[in-house]
């Protein structure tokens, strides 16, 4: 924050180029130690950022596990849906089919009279 890096409300870094200038000026060890000495910015970031980014226990692991869940179980709907329109489809063509015959032979009879 002495150099004027700043975190934005939107998740985003902005920097103060007034406060970077005036502070690299006065203080350029100082820069240098935020890359390269004990505790620097980029060892910090990578532990922070850790719990959100780790391949096995990171909330970004959590996250795409928990909606590929959502995915299996909308394919599943899917699929047993599917099942259903066929079998009613079937039911449907073979009562159809089956009235067709009837009227078709209702048909033949009337024309014997007519």
């Amino acid at each position: 924050m002495e150099f004027g890096v700043l975190a934005g409300s939107d998740g985003k870094l902005k920097l103060d180029t007034k406060a970077f200038e005036k502070m690299l000026d006065a203080n350029p060890e100082g820069f240098e130690k935020l890359f390269s000495g004990s505790g620097n910015l980029l060892e910090t970031l990578d532990k922070r950022l850790g719990t959100y980014t780790s391949g096995s226990t990171g909330a970004m692991k959590a996250r795409k596990d928990n909606l590929n869940n959502l995915l299996q179980r909308v394919d599943e709907k899917y699929e047993d849906l599917e099942i259903k329109y066929q079998n009613h489809y079937q039911r449907y063509l073979k009562q159809y089919t089956q009235l067709a015959q009837v009227m078709a032979a209702m048909e033949q009879t009337f024309s014997m009279f007519g």
